[in-house]
């Protein structure tokens, strides 16, 4: 990629056709990846796309995610896509809208509670949260596989993280996450949404979470040994006030809920579709995970053991990203791929485009366990982000994708509801099986 000052006429990037007023908009709401990848196929790593009100430069292939691991940091920004958002919280400072010294600062802080040995210590609460979970679900009755997971996933979220059950606030982090988002980032949703009153009352049940996570480790004495996040932020507020206002201080505690359950749930939902279509890998993931749990409580060693399912779990996230394109703008003028870029436009690094070119993957679009037992291209593959904005909580994501559906493979019984079913992806915000994607408990296996 080549950085210098623009000609007097800029070589810009070729627009995909699209229709009159529209653009491109349809099909980048109906499968934006599907719609990305063609489009990377006719016109190479950079285009434009027109969408109502604003054209986008789209980056894409293994040349946009090369560029967003070395050059993103001083070219590109997040601030214009993520500050409206964090900005309904009443926050200014936080992870996902700063950039440069202020995002390093922050990112420092929430480092250590976001790690994978942050988990090593609450394997046993982890584990048992999803065999509550799946216990209670009922025998013989079909179920909603993301409506079923989410409040795992919140109440393991909230008891790592915050130190409390937040399982009763599911619904509601849902519904803000969807609608902010759809709003201020994707650009789906109208603003007037946000003034509807069941989204009103599901922000202010959201923002008394926060406060009341706060308020619970200002009242309560803490064990320095257990410390979590909540502690560290609380901490670095009082070493620099400045840093960290009261509303920033409640968006952090808040952030990770959002953030954790969009992403966890989403990841597991499409392991579990992956695993319930292929009863050959059940069969062997489900052989492993009898084996770890014959063996005692598990640990994070023990984890590392389930080949079988951390081969299909990166599987099912390069054939189901979670993160399929990260929006940014321009911080300066630069040059990429042959074509100028301008300061402040408005830019979407489409990383999932990767995952579905055969000269990067042998058959691409097909489910394959040995893809991921040699060296990978550079560029290849992307599930979590890439830059300084990859997800915080990648390797703490990828310790509770496994715990959970270990533990729920190990304590129940499972099929495919309906059989024939054939994944159907929405936006909710991110990619997420629609709701036809279902499961029955065929029986409680817990005591094997």
């Amino acid at each position: 990629m080549n950085v210098a000052a623009l000609p007097a006429a800029p070589r810009l990037a070729p627009v995909v056709p699209g229709w009159p007023i529209l653009g491109s908009a349809i099909p980048m709401a109906r499968d934006p990846l599907a719609f990305l990848t063609a489009a990377y196929r006719r016109l190479g790593p950079i285009f434009r796309v027109r969408v109502p009100g604003r054209v986008i430069t789209i980056l894409a292939g293994p040349e946009a995610n090369q560029f967003m691991s070395k050059d993103s940091e001083t070219l590109l920004r997040s601030t214009e896509t993520w500050q409206p958002f964090v900005g309904l919280f009443g926050a200014k400072h936080n992870v996902i809208s700063s950039d440069g010294e202020l995002h390093s600062r922050l990112r420092k802080i929430m480092k250590r509670s976001h790690g994978r040995s942050m988990a090593a210590p609450h394997l046993p609460m982890l584990t048992e949260v999803v065999r509550a979970g799946a216990l209670a679900l009922p025998v013989g009755r079909r179920v909603v596989v993301i409506s079923a997971l989410r409040p795992m996933i919140t109440e393991q979220l909230g008891r790592l993280l915050a130190g409390r059950a937040a399982a009763e606030r599911t619904d509601d982090l849902v519904r803000v996450n969807r609608e902010a988002t759809g709003v201020f980032v994707v650009g789906a949703r109208p603003a007037w949404t946000l003034r509807l009153p069941r989204y009103r009352r599901a922000l202010a049940r959201v923002l008394a979470l926060g406060d009341e996570v706060l308020r619970a480790h200002r009242e309560t004495p803490r064990d320095p040994a257990a410390s979590d996040l909540i502690d560290d932020l609380l901490a670095a507020a009082a070493a620099d006030p400045s840093l960290l206002s009261e509303a920033d201080l409640r968006m952090a505690a808040i952030g990770p809920f959002i953030a954790g359950l969009d992403t966890v749930a989403n990841a597991c939902a499409f392991l579990l579709y992956e695993l319930l279509t292929r009863d050959d890998v059940r069969a062997r993931v489900v052989a492993e995970v009898d084996e770890l749990f014959a063996a005692g409580p598990p640990t994070l060693e023990g984890l590392r053991s389930l080949r079988t399912l951390h081969a299909a779990a990166m599987e099912a996230l390069r054939l189901h990203p979670i993160s399929p394109a990260l929006a940014r703008n321009a911080a300066r003028d630069f040059s990429f791929a042959g074509h100028d870029v301008r300061e402040g436009d408005p830019i979407l690094v489409a990383t999932g485009v990767s995952h579905f070119l055969p000269e990067l993957w042998d058959r691409p679009a097909e489910f394959d366990l040995q893809r991921f037992e040699g060296p990978r291209k550079p560029g290849a593959y992307a599930p979590y982000g890439l830059g300084p904005h990859t997800c915080l909580g990648a390797s703490l994501a990828d310790v509770q994708v496994v715990i959970l559906v270990a533990t729920l493979l190990h304590t129940v019984e499972l099929r495919l509801d309906p059989a024939g079913y054939r994944l159907r992806t929405i936006l909710s915000p991110g990619p997420t099986p629609d709701a036809g994607f279902g499961m029955t408990v065929v029986g409680q296996r817990a005591n094997r």
